[in-house]
């Protein structure tokens, strides 16, 4: 009877009794995404929410009777949520499939709190007062640490979740780089957004060297996808290599016309670096990402290079795969050297 609720809204909005909403996917029983689902920047779940750390670590607290059940729920549920193809589960804060097992994990939560506390019944003479005053004092001294260390894992959360509603950490794509880039910002940088990209940054040290690859001055238009999809900014052959650490930095000024792009259908700027025949590295950015006017603005990127030898190429170009069109008024690219 209750399952049938959902196979009559099938038939109703379908005119069938099953379909699979998640036709495509699946889940990849044999290489769970366990590190991923944990510890990722994505939407790892101990990332976003670190006081569920202390949660899990109670579980070795749980007294005889609660252990193996909750173990095996954890450990079952785990495996199980972040076995599934799309371990992220889209566009949302931290991991979300975990929610509904909190309470579950308050449990040994509050059994780790105690432990840590020194629960214990002190003695009490006839006006019932504690005899034991260093036990009192030794709760409080370990009650100030652990507020401290809970607090601040609340308020981390708090904030983070903040940080999410105002989009300073995007709905997806997060990652390590940007993550720190932007820990503890209160306001949104749209160029913070390059760093969804690149996942890089050079060092902080003023490069020894710097090559220039090529640049333009006369503006270049960039067609919609239907008239041209590919628009070419720069095709380099290296002659002179850098000394050191090689690393690329492109800057260009644009205007943009549309508003067509989306999640996945966007103009962005790739960039390749050939040996003969292989493809050393292929990178792109999101343009229209980093947009804050879109009737005049620029975006500067720098990302690291492969060890370059004499005759490896450098191509970059526009990839437009939407309808909306651009106007590159300038751009200039060149290696640095650290």
């Amino acid at each position: 009877i209750v399952f049938s609720i959902q196979l009559i809204y099938y038939k109703i909005g379908t005119d069938a009794w099953w379909r699979n909403g998640y036709a495509g996917l699946g889940f990849d029983w044999l290489s769970p995404h366990l590190y991923e689902g944990f510890f990722s920047y994505r939407q790892g779940w101990l990332v976003y929410t670190p006081l569920i750390a202390l949660a899990l670590l109670g579980i070795g607290w749980l007294r005889r009777g609660w252990l193996l059940p909750i173990l095996i729920f954890t450990l079952a549920n785990c495996y199980l949520l972040f076995s599934w193809h799309i371990w992220w589960y889209g566009n949302t804060f931290g991991s979300r499939p975990v929610v509904q097992s909190y309470a579950v994990l308050a449990l040994p939560l509050a059994m780790l709190v105690a432990w840590f506390l020194g629960e214990q019944k002190g003695k009490k003479d006839e006006e019932g007062k504690v005899h034991d005053h260093s036990q009192v004092r030794t709760k409080l001294n370990r009650l100030i640490p652990l507020s401290l260390l809970v607090g601040f894992f609340i308020l981390l959360n708090l904030f983070q979740h903040w940080q999410y509603n105002q989009r300073i950490l995007p709905l997806d794509f997060v990652n390590k780089t940007y993550y720190w880039h932007v820990f503890g910002k209160t306001t949104l940088d749209k160029k913070d957004y390059v760093y969804l990209d690149t996942d890089e940054k050079p060092p902080r040290q003023t490069p020894t060297t710097a090559l220039s690859l090529g640049q333009l001055d006369t503006p270049t238009p960039v067609s919609p996808q239907a008239s041209q999809e590919f628009t070419n900014l720069l095709n380099h052959r290296l002659e002179t290599i850098p000394r050191g650490e090689a690393w690329l930095h492109t800057s260009f000024d644009y205007a943009y016309f549309g508003d067509s792009f989306d999640k996945w259908k966007f103009p962005s700027l790739v960039t390749e670096v050939h040996r003969e025949d292989e493809i050393l590295k292929w990178f792109q950015v999101n343009i229209p990402r980093t947009m804050d006017n879109p009737e005049g603005d620029s975006l500067s990127f720098t990302i690291s290079m492969p060890p370059l030898e004499s005759g490896d190429e450098i191509k970059q170009y526009v990839w437009n795969l939407s309808q909306d069109s651009m106007l590159i008024q300038s751009y200039e690219s060149e290696v640095w050297g650290f």
